[in-house]
C-alpha cells in the first residue's frame, strides 16, 4: 500500500494526468454524448442541458450537473460508471485477458485464448439484461425501479460500446496500438463514427432485447417527462454490487501495463470479429445460448455456425 501511495503521489507531484478517457466526460464521441444522441435520435428523449463541475486530480473523473435529469440523461450518466466501477476486468471492455506474446502459440491456442474471452463477455451481457427484464417488468409505476432499471441499462450499453473500440484487444494491445503506430483505440475518429453507426441500431432494438413486458415497459420511460434525482455513488455502488476500483486498477494498468511492441504479435488473431459477435448480442435467444455453453471449445464450435471469424 505504501508503495501504491508514493506512485500516486509522485505522479501528482509531477503533475502527469494518468486518464483522460472519453468514458468520463460528456465531449463528442463520448460513451455518454454518443449514448444521448442515439436516444434523443431513435426516441425524440428529452435531454437535459449538463454542466462541468468538477474534474477529480489524477484520475480524471468527472462530476457533472443537469438543469432536468431525464432518462436519456440517467442513461448517459450511468455508461460512464464501467470504466470507473469495472475498471479491472477486462470483460465489460470486450477486451481479452492478458497472455505471454513471446511464446509460440498455435492456431488453435489463440482460438481458444479468443473464445474464453468471448465467453467471459457474453456470460456479463446475457446476465445483465436477465436482470434487466425482472427489474423493468416490476418498475411500472415505482419511480425508484424505474430509476434503477434505466440506469443499469445505461451501464451495460458502455460494455456495447466497447466493442467497436477495443474489438476484444488485451491492454498491452491497447498501450502497444498508441505507443508504436498511434491509434488511440478510445478516440479513433473511425472507431468512434462505427460505434455511433451501431449504437443506433442497438438502441433501436432494445425493446426487442428486453422483450415483453420490459420493452414497453423502457419505451414509455425514455418517452416521458419524468424527471429522477442523479443517483449517488453510494446508490450507485449498491446497485453494481462493487465499488470504484478505478483508484487501484488505474495506477496497475498505468504503471505497469507494459506498451512493448511484442505485445502486438498477436494481434490480428485475437481481435474479434464484432461484425458476428453484434448480431448474437442483439439476438437475446443466441446470447443466452452462447452465454449457456459449458467451455471455450463449446463456444467454438456454437460461434463457427454463426459464421463467426477467428
Amino acid at each position: 500500500m505504501k508503495k501504491v501511495i508514493s506512485i500516486v503521489w509522485c505522479i501528482v507531484s509531477l503533475n502527469i494526468p494518468l486518464f483522460g478517457f472519453e468514458g468520463f466526460s460528456n465531449d463528442p464521441g463520448s460513451h455518454m454524448a454518443s449514448l444521448s444522441q442515439a436516444l434523443q435520435k431513435t426516441y425524440v428523449a428529452k435531454a437535459g442541458n449538463t454542466a462541468l463541475k468538477f474534474t477529480m486530480p489524477v484520475w480524471g473523473l468527472k462530476t457533472y450537473t443537469w438543469d432536468h435529469y431525464y432518462a436519456a440523461d440517467l442513461m448517459a450518466d450511468a455508461s460512464r460508471d464501467i470504466d470507473s466501477f469495472y475498471f479491472g476486468p477486462l470483460y465489460p471492455h470486450a477486451q481479452t485477458p492478458s497472455f505471454s506474446y513471446t511464446k509460440a502459440l498455435s492456431p488453435r491456442e489463440l482460438r481458444s485464448i479468443e473464445a474464453k474471452a468471448l465467453l467471459d463477455y457474453l456470460q456479463f451481457m446475457d446476465g445483465w439484461f436477465i436482470r434487466l427484464r425482472s427489474l423493468f417488468a416490476s418498475a411500472q409505476s415505482d419511480v425508484k425501479k424505474e430509476r434503477d432499471a434505466l440506469y443499469l441499462l445505461g451501464v451495460i450499453i458502455h460494455s456495447y460500446q466497447d466493442l467497436w473500440a477495443h474489438y476484444g484487444i488485451t491492454n498491452e494491445m491497447h498501450r502497444a496500438l498508441l505507443k508504436h503506430r498511434g491509434i488511440d483505440v478510445d478516440r479513433d475518429p473511425k472507431r468512434i463514427a462505427i460505434m455511433e453507426h451501431k449504437l443506433e441500431g442497438f438502441v433501436t432494438n432494445l425493446p426487442g432485447l428486453l422483450g415483453t413486458p420490459a420493452g414497453e415497459i423502457f419505451v414509455s420511460l425514455i418517452k416521458s417527462d419524468q424527471e429522477y434525482v442523479p443517483p449517488t455513488i453510494g446508490e450507485r455502488k449498491k446497485l453494481l454490487g462493487r465499488g470504484r476500483d478505478i483508484f487501484l486498477e488505474g495506477i496497475n494498468y498505468v504503471v505497469f501495463t507494459s506498451d512493448t511492441d511484442k505485445s502486438l504479435t498477436y494481434l490480428e488473431q485475437i481481435q474479434w470479429d464484432a461484425e458476428t459477435l453484434d448480431k448474437i448480442v442483439q439476438n437475446p435467444e443466441a446470447l443466452h445460448q452462447a452465454a449457456s455453453q459449458k467451455s471455450p471449445d463449446a463456444l467454438i464450435s456454437f460461434l463457427e455456425i454463426w459464421g463467426y471469424q477467428f
